[in-house]
C-alpha cells in the first residue's frame, strides 16, 4: 500500500454504488449482485461472469480525491510532497490506471501551484519543469 493510497482509503471514505460500478463496466445494474469494498479493491458479484475486481484507482472517484487533495495543498512543500506520491503511486500500479488521469491531475497541480505563489511565470509551466524545486535551480544557475 502506498503512502498515496493510505492517504486516499478509498476502501472507508468511498461510497461507490451500483449504479456506478454498472456504468464503469457497461453492464446492465441488474447483472450486479452484490458490491463489496474491500480494503485494496472493489469485488463485483455479477450474474453473467462471477466475481470481478476493480482497482480503486479505475474509479472516478479516485481522480476526484487526488484532486481534492491537491486543492487542500497551501505550500509549495505540500504539493510538492504529494505530487511526488502521485507519481510514485501512478508509476507502481500503472495498469490500475486510466491513462488520462496523471495529465488531468497535472493539470490541477499547475492551477494550485500557480494558485499558492502567483510571482512563479507561465514560463515554469511552459517549459515543462516537472516541479518548482528543478524551476527554481534553473532560474538559480542562470543567475
Amino acid at each position: 500500500m502506498t503512502a498515496l493510497f493510505r492517504r486516499i482509503n478509498p476502501a472507508k471514505k468511498f461510497r461507490i454504488t451500483k449504479r456506478q460500478i454498472a456504468q464503469f463496466l457497461g453492464i446492465s445494474e441488474s447483472l450486479i449482485v452484490k458490491v463489496e469494498s474491500w480494503l485494496y479493491v472493489i469485488f463485483v458479484h455479477r450474474l453473467d461472469k462471477g466475481g470481478q475486481f476493480i482497482s480503486y484507482r479505475q474509479m472516478e472517484q479516485w481522480e476526484n480525491a487526488v484532486a481534492c487533495h491537491l486543492q487542500k495543498c497551501s505550500t509549495w512543500e505540500q504539493l510538492e510532497h504529494l505530487w511526488n506520491a502521485i507519481k510514485f503511486d501512478h508509476t507502481k500500479h500503472q495498469k490500475q490506471y486510466v491513462a488520462s488521469v496523471l495529465s488531468f491531475l497535472d493539470k490541477i497541480r499547475w492551477k494550485c501551484l500557480e494558485a499558492i505563489s502567483p510571482q512563479i511565470p507561465p514560463v515554469a509551466k511552459a517549459q515543462g519543469y516537472a516541479s518548482l524545486s528543478v524551476y527554481q535551480r534553473a532560474i538559480a544557475s542562470k543567475d
